[in-house]
């Protein structure tokens, strides 16, 4: 079984959350193997086969990778980029209540409207009640001026979106993984998660990005109000960023490490029906 996250995990209401929970907790229990996006994910997993008495099945954690918009960035242009002002900050991610815009708006509240512009690439049919309550939230903030909002962006627009950004922030409530993280790092973007979930297996606080507890609006105003006005260190976390990126896998590795999981189980499988 792929594992990319459990539902009981997410932002759901409580009883929502004990439903999810005791599906989930059935289900995990037939599985013979999983294939895991995270060390997060495969901990929550094992932890709910172990409560319900199961032993722990092999696994495999095949991190996805980073590479599918190609990210080519020369030093020379991240310097540059940098010194380039007002801030611009990209929110990459379907609009919906668990990616937390809302929470970065109100953190972009306490920043001064000169010194930054966001940029919004996702989906925002998804969930329109929250995107109208996103849109009443920037009406009367004041922040019209200072929000874009495109859409669902196809790879090369959402390419060339990070290529011109500064910094990646989407603080969402929980990431299985996290891959956007990763992608907006190899175009040397410091990315902005939170500290529930595997963003944290992605990003270093303080090296090459930030962690914040969710919902945490003051936290967050501060990061992004200090990268908005100290360029060196933006500067510093952002070549750092593009340093963590190629620590990752590529998607041709991860698929690799699978194909050679499932080799060895059918080949464990078949001995011991032997």
């Amino acid at each position: 079984s792929i594992v990319h996250n459990l539902r009981s995990d997410e932002n759901h209401p409580a009883w929502q959350k004990q439903i999810f929970r005791r599906v989930e907790s059935r289900y995990l229990a037939s599985i013979d193997g999983f294939i895991y996006n995270s060390k997060d994910t495969r901990q929550r997993v094992e932890s709910t086969l172990l409560s319900r008495g199961r032993t722990v099945p092999p696994h495999v954690i095949a991190y996805p990778g980073g590479d599918r918009l190609f990210p080519e960035v020369e030093d020379a242009e991240i310097r540059q980029r940098t010194q380039e002002r007002p801030l611009r900050l990209l929110f990459a991610g379907n609009v919906i209540p668990g990616k937390g815009l809302h929470v970065l708006l109100e953190a972009l509240k306490k920043v001064p409207a000169p010194l930054w512009r966001l940029t919004v690439a996702g989906d925002y049919r998804v969930d329109t009640s929250y995107t109208g309550a996103v849109f009443r939230q920037i009406v009367q903030d004041g922040l019209s001026g200072n929000v874009c909002f495109t859409g669902a962006l196809n790879e090369l627009e959402l390419s060339r979106r990070m290529r011109d950004s500064h910094i990646l922030a989407v603080p969402s409530f929980y990431e299985g993984f996290g891959i956007v993280y990763l992608e907006g790092m190899g175009f040397g973007l410091p990315a902005i998660g939170s500290t529930f979930g595997a963003a944290k297996e992605i990003i270093s606080h303080g090296r090459d990005g930030y962690l914040v507890e969710p919902g945490d609006v003051s936290a967050l105003a501060a990061h992004l109000d200090e990268l908005a006005r100290d360029r060196r260190r933006l500067l510093e976390m952002s070549l750092a960023a593009r340093e963590s990126y190629r620590r990752f896998p590529t998607w041709d590795a991860s698929m690799e490490a699978t194909r050679n999981f499932l080799i060895r189980a059918t080949q464990d499988y078949r001995m011991g029906q032997a």
